[in-house]
């Protein structure tokens, strides 16, 4: 049993790697599994599963937080995500925790009051929503355009599904 506890002793533990931000570990993932599959999907339910590698995604990432920020002067902006969890969510996700701005992301399965309750308690002067999908977010996409009507500028993500 000495013996055993002597061992266990000696034995390393595994070096983790420690990071201050989500940024640094995103980066560094995409780095280190560059050409690896970071996810699959299928926009079509007969269809064929589409992959996106690490590297596409973020490129996506950059692409979005650069349009945002330098285009639309979104920097540090409270952003509204709706929608399902499709690649796109993703993308618009990872680009907040990325630094752009603050993520609110609002559950797809809430009534419309409560949608609309969420996007009026947002008191920063510029706001934006991001939808996914919207026609099976909401069903009927015209309360949804009443609601955001407040909301400059608005930013609509499609995905293809259904």
């Amino acid at each position: 049993k000495a013996e055993e506890n002597q061992k266990k002793k000696e034995k390393k533990n595994y070096e983790g790697t420690h990071f201050e931000t989500i940024k640094e570990a995103f980066v560094n993932s995409s780095e280190k599994f560059a050409d690896r599959t970071f996810l699959l999907e299928k926009t079509n339910p007969k269809g064929e599963w589409i992959e996106t590698t690490y590297t596409q995604f973020k490129n996506e990432v950059t692409g979005l937080g650069t349009a945002l920020i330098r285009k639309l002067g979104l920097k540090d902006t409270r952003i509204v995500i709706i929608g399902e969890n499709t690649h796109y969510w993703y993308v618009s996700y990872m680009t907040m925790l990325c630094g752009v701005g603050i993520a609110v992301p609002v559950d797809k399965e809430l009534p419309e009051n409560e949608i609309e309750n969420v996007i009026k308690s947002i008191t920063d002067k510029t706001k934006v929503i991001s939808i996914a999908h919207i026609s099976n977010v909401i069903g009927d996409v015209r309360p949804i355009k009443e609601i955001i009507k407040v909301v400059q500028p608005i930013i609509l993500i499609h995905s293809t599904i259904g």
